[in-house]
C-alpha cells in the first residue's frame, strides 16, 4: 500500500487529483488504471507547464529542455509513457513493483519541481528575517 506524500499540496490541483486517483488505483490493485493513470499524471503536467505540442514522447523531451526534470528522469517518464500505452492499448497489466517504481517516478519530480521552492523558503526564512531587522 502506498501513503500519499505529505507535501503533494504544493502540486497544481489537477496534477494532484490524478495522482490521489493513480495511487488509489495501486492501492485497490486496479493496476490497469493505475498504470494509465501513471500517464495522465505525466500528461497534466505538461499541461501545467503549458507544454502543448503533440505526442507525450515530445512533451517529455521539452520538460527536460525546459530544465524542468532531468535527462535522467525523463528516460524514466519516457519508461512510464510506454507502460500506460501498453496498459491503455494492449491491456497490459504490470506488476505491484514495476507500478511502485513508476509512482515514485512521478513523485520525484513532484518533490523535484512542485516542492522545492517551498523548502527553499523554509530553509531562508531565518535568514531572510534578520536581514529585515
Amino acid at each position: 500500500m502506498i501513503k500519499e506524500k505529505i507535501d503533494i499540496f504544493n502540486t497544481p490541483l489537477k496534477v494532484r487529483q490524478i495522482y490521489q486517483e493513480t495511487v488509489a488505483a495501486y492501492n485497490n490493485e486496479q493496476l490497469i488504471l493505475c498504470a494509465i493513470g501513471i500517464r495522465s499524471i505525466i500528461e497534466a503536467i505538461c499541461l501545467n507547464e503549458d507544454i502543448t505540442i503533440k505526442g507525450l514522447d515530445n512533451k517529455i523531451k521539452e520538460l527536460i529542455k525546459r530544465g524542468i526534470v532531468t535527462l535522467k528522469l525523463g528516460q524514466g517518464l519516457q519508461e512510464n509513457r510506454l507502460l500506460g500505452n501498453q496498459s491503455a492499448h494492449e491491456l497490459e497489466r504490470f506488476s505491484d513493483r514495476e507500478l511502485l517504481a513508476a509512482i515514485q517516478l512521478i513523485e520525484n519530480i513532484i518533490e523535484g519541481h512542485y516542492s522545492t521552492q517551498e523548502k527553499i523558503d523554509l530553509v531562508s526564512w531565518r535568514r531572510r528575517m534578520r536581514k529585515q531587522k
